[in-house]
Formats: structure tokens, C-alpha cells, sequence
């Protein structure tokens, strides 16, 4: 497989030019083009036809999660992934209808961007660990049985494990 090409979209320069500096470290990795708003996206995302999209949800004018839904209805090969400050559930979930293959929190560590972006590409949800963002495939609306590994294994949330002790205190408590 190729390298993968990537469109980045953010109404901020610094973050833009921050996340395309940080991919061109990677061979593997190429960007192709930047974005200040949803509708330049659409206008890129026509002109380049990129593999893959880092898009902000909040932008003005256009936002990202229309921007995903126009891209993904026309463009179905290119694969997009939320990239946002928001912790609003609300927008995960907006994200998750708009097409959109996976939704990452800012605060995603550099390595972490890398294998979300090329978990993406290969068809796969992002792995997330910690406050780094929330995959699609571990959505709160899911059952457990639709949620699924890369490798095809059905994933057990650990509220759903029944091995886990349960206790009594608080913490026990948020888990039930």
C-alpha cells in the first residue's frame, strides 16, 4: 500500500500547520493539502481527492460534520476523522451520522494521530486510550456485540464484563 494522503482542516493556522508539520515526519504520510472551513474541504477534497481527512467539527460558516456528510456522500473512498476540542457527546454522535470514520480528541498524542489515521485508511476504527478520543465502534449506543476489533473480535465493554468485582463506593457505583 501507497502512502496514505491526507487533507487537513482546521479554522486555526497554528493547529493546521502544527498537525501537517507533525505528519510530514512520517514516510508513509502525505499531505496533499490544508483547509481553513468546510466549504474549502469540499472544494479540496474535490480538486485532491485525498485518502484520508482530519477535520475540526467547529469551524465557521461550514462546519466539519456537514462538510464530512457532503464529502462522504460524494466522495465515498475518502475516509474522514474528526479531529476536535469538543467533548460534547452530542457531536460525537452528529459525527458518527455524517460518515465520518472516527472522532479524535485533540489531545491525541502524535503517535496516536499516526495509527488513527492509518488504522482509518486500512478500514478500521481508531484504537483510543485514555481522554485521547472515543471510536466509533465503542459509541454508547452500540450493544456489544456491534462492537468489533480490527481483527473482527467482538469487544466487551468493561461494564459488561462479568468478571469485574463490583464494589460498593462511588467508583463502583458509575460502573453499574
Amino acid at each position: 500500500m501507497g502512502a496514505v494522503r491526507i487533507l487537513v482542516v482546521d479554522d486555526h493556522d497554528l493547529v493546521r500547520d502544527g498537525i501537517a508539520g507533525l505528519l510530514r515526519t512520517q514516510f508513509d504520510l502525505v499531505v496533499v493539502g490544508e483547509a481553513a472551513s468546510g466549504e474549502e474541504a469540499l472544494h479540496r477534497a474535490r480538486e485532491l481527492l485525498p485518502d484520508v481527512i482530519l477535520m475540526d467539527i467547529q469551524m465557521p460558516g461550514m462546519d466539519g460534520i456537514t462538510a464530512a456528510r457532503l464529502i462522504t456522500k460524494e466522495m465515498p473512498c475518502t475516509k474522514v476523522l474528526m479531529l476536535t476540542a469538543s467533548e460534547d457527546h452530542l457531536d460525537f454522535h452528529r459525527s458518527v451520522e455524517s460518515g465520518a470514520k472516527g472522532h479524535l480528541h485533540k489531545n491525541v498524542s502524535a503517535d496516536g494521530l499516526f495509527a488513527s489515521i492509518r488504522q482509518v485508511q486500512r478500514g478500521f476504527a481508531p484504537e483510543s486510550s485514555g481522554n485521547e478520543g472515543q471510536v466509533f465502534r465503542e459509541a454508547p449506543w452500540t450493544t456489544t456485540t456491534e462492537r468489533s476489533s480490527p481483527q473482527g473480535l467482538t469487544g466487551v465493554a468493561e461494564a459488561d464484563d462479568p468478571d469485574k468485582e463490583k464494589t460498593g463506593t462511588a467508583e463502583g457505583a458509575a460502573e453499574g
